[in-house]
């Protein structure tokens, strides 16, 4: 696995990969529905690209395996932290690793730009369900760090969950 800064040219791979993390049916209660997003249109991720890798403010990096693009992260630099705003593996890649890894170059990387900390989020549906990632981030060392209500969780059903982990 290596990864690395994205390209335009990435983003067809990329939204191929975010549409084949999770189906609307998997969505239904933990997020606004597919389409909505910018990570779902290669149209409007292509209109939103800023040079080199950055996307309304965020950068994006591309897990790689065999020069093929199995997943992403979109992240932001704050004082003090990184925020991992979006992170996806393509479906079939799943559980295989990749994600760790991902996380893990994350980590470092936030590391290396003299960061103390690396934040998130997930979602947990009305009936208190949490979403698929809430265990893997339980298991990657990150805590729950608050709950946050904004207007897309009230719309369509879900609370957000935030993690934060000292690196």
């Amino acid at each position: 696995m290596s990864v690395r800064a994205a390209t335009k040219d990435d983003v067809d791979q990329i939204v191929n990969c975010n549409l084949s993390a999770k189906t609307q049916k998997e969505l239904k209660g933990f997020a606004p529905p597919i389409g909505i997003s910018k990570y779902h249109d290669s149209r409007l991720l292509k209109g939103a690209w800023r040079y080199p890798n950055i996307v309304e403010g965020e950068e994006i990096y591309v897990c790689l395996h065999t020069d093929k693009i199995v997943g992403y992260a979109f992240v932001i630099f704050d004082q003090d932290y990184l925020e991992l705003d979006n992170m996806d593996i393509c479906g079939k890649f799943q559980g295989k690793g990749f994600g760790k890894e991902l996380v893990e170059w994350i980590e470092n990387f936030a590391r290396s730009r003299g960061k103390s900390r690396v934040t998130l989020g997930t979602t947990r549906s009305s009936d208190d369900t949490p979403w698929k990632s809430y265990s893997f981030w339980i298991k990657m060392g990150y805590r729950v760090s608050g709950e946050i209500r904004t207007s897309a969780g009230i719309r369509y059903g879900f609370t957000g969950i935030r993690f934060e982990k000292l690196i």
